[in-house]
């Protein structure tokens, strides 16, 4: 999962956390281009807002790796990137394990976002109504509207995003494994070419970069689709091994290699195949030996 890109920045409950030199590389960018950054006024609501997001990011991923060990799963790292985080953990072959994985990221951001509305509460405040991801120096209001607008976005029922894998797990038995990814793959192509049409006509560069990279991941995704199609044994409900990571909107960074990834589906099938063989001929040679029994007894 490291990259020349990255540096270890510590660990959490004995996950490695590395950080995208992209991340402070955006932040920087951001506050030099905007006139009179050398001011507090304007570099203190910069660095409040990038903080509070970064933080609200890898306590999302933690909300994904914490499930997945809960679960049994093997936890190996977290990313943290321009578009938000990247957790690789142990694949899982139950819908159950793969549901819980999927929701603890908006789980704390929900979490997040009611302690952050109940502070402003508190104070005798008035809570915002449509996230406004603008740098300011309250506490308390970037965190309400930094999570509310994860929750809502990783909550898009499709791919790349976690709610896409959580309608994913829902209509396995319903449509089975394949059929369910591929329903998830064409609104998640939807979505993306809503947010680029949505940032367009709003002038709102992030949501058409945000809907291009969720467009690249259904491009991914159907890719992965046609290589392993609709019928693969491999993708039978019960039997379906999934990806080695776990990626949220808050996703993508470093990829597991392509070609690996090729080669352990190749292996996979190859054994089910000799698996198979090995089955049909231990009941042929049951079937001979009940013959031969008959034949006896006649």
């Amino acid at each position: 999962m490291a990259s020349s890109l990255t540096v270890r920045v510590g660990s959490i409950a004995r996950i490695p956390v590395r950080l995208h030199l992209l991340l402070p590389g955006l932040l920087l960018l951001q506050v030099l281009t905007t006139p009179g950054y050398a001011t507090a006024e304007v570099l203190v609501p910069y660095l409040v807002f990038w903080g509070v997001m970064t933080v609200s990011i890898l306590l999302h991923e933690l909300g994904h790796a914490f499930a997945a060990r809960r679960h049994g799963l093997g936890v190996h790292g977290i990313v943290l990137w321009p578009l938000g985080g990247y957790t690789t953990c142990d694949r899982s072959r139950r819908p159950r394990a793969r549901m819980a994985v999927a929701s603890g990221g908006v789980v704390v951001n929900l979490a997040l976002a009611l302690a952050a509305g109940a502070g402003m509460l508190l104070r005798g405040r008035d809570l915002p109504g449509i996230p406004d991801l603008v740098p300011e120096t309250d506490l308390l209001r970037a965190t309400w509207n930094l999570n509310l607008a994860l929750l809502v976005l990783n909550l898009l029922p499709g791919v790349p995003y976690d709610g896409g894998s959580m309608l994913e797990v829902l209509l396995w038995k319903r449509l089975g494994v394949p059929r369910a990814r591929l329903l998830v793959t064409g609104t998640g192509a939807v979505i993306g070419v809503g947010l680029v049409l949505g940032g367009l006509s709003h002038g709102d560069m992030m949501l058409v970069v945000l809907g291009g990279w969720g467009l690249w991941k259904v491009g991914e995704a159907w890719r992965e689709v046609k290589e392993t199609g609709l019928e693969d044994e491999q993708l039978l409900f019960g039997a379906y091994d999934f990806s080695n990571g776990y990626r949220s909107l808050d996703q993508s960074g470093p990829e597991p290699d392509e070609a690996e990834r090729r080669r352990e589906r190749d292996r996979r099938r190859e054994a089910d195949r000799a698996r198979a063989e090995a089955e049909r001929r231990e009941a042929a040679a049951l079937r001979a030996r009940a013959d031969a029994a008959r034949r006896l007894d006649g």
